[in-house]
Formats: C-alpha cells, sequence, structure tokens
C-alpha cells in the first residue's frame, strides 16, 4: 500500500520513493562541508565508525491511504491528498502496486503498462 511513496534501497536496482530521495539523511552521509565530507570518508575507508543513520517521519495517513486504495480498486490510477493548511503530504496511493521487498528485473520492462515502477 506505501510501496511507490516509501520506495526500496536495492544494490542491483538502485532507489526509488523516499529511499532514494532520503538516502543520505537516512544512512548518515549528511556532510555539511567539504572537511565533514573528508571526515565521512576517512570514517567509511578506516572501519572506524559507521556513519549512523537518522529516522524519517513521512505524514502519510493510514486510513486515508488505505481508503484511497480500496476507491481506486482494479482501475489504474494515483490519488495524491495534501493537507492545505501546513502542505503536509497524507496520501500518495497508486494501484500499480509492487512489493518493495522482492524487487526483479520484471518490474522494469520497457513498454509494459503494467509495470509499477
Amino acid at each position: 500500500m506505501f510501496a511507490h511513496a516509501v520506495g526500496y534501497s536495492d544494490p542491483k536496482f538502485g532507489a526509488s520513493g523516499m529511499e532514494a530521495a532520503a538516502d543520505a539523511h537516512l544512512n548518515g552521509a549528511l556532510a555539511d562541508s567539504l572537511p565533514a565530507w573528508g571526515e565521512l570518508g576517512r570514517r567509511l575507508l578506516t572501519r572506524e565508525e559507521s556513519p549512523c543513520g537518522q529516522d524519517l517521519k513521512l505524514t502519510l495517513d493510514i486510513a486515508l491511504q488505505q481508503s484511497a486504495v480500496r476507491r481506486l480498486g482494479d482501475k489504474r490510477g494515483v490519488v495524491v491528498m495534501l493537507d492545505t493548511r501546513d502542505g503536509t503530504v497524507r496520501v500518495l496511493a497508486s494501484t500499480l502496486a509492487f512489493d518493495p521487498n522482492r524487487i526483479t528485473a520484471a518490474l522494469f520492462r520497457p513498454g509494459d503498462p503494467g509495470t509499477p515502477c
């Protein structure tokens, strides 16, 4: 239900969704200066200390997401809902769903209208 929004991170196929957009935040590679990048590289090379990733909090609403997917049913489509008060994303639903834990080459077939990625 959240596959497109959360996305995936795969060594062979790369990353998508928030896994791609927030990669540096999630893996702890947020260096804000050239010396900080150098220190990060030194720690990675010497394996002295692994960078510590940060948490990422999404504003998706489970009940609204479920309702959007249910209303789309078997139809192809996407629903996006924003809260106009503060701009938070409440729904990012797509009926071309996939299992982000099972990424295979079949997801990336060009020209296949059923391909979700």
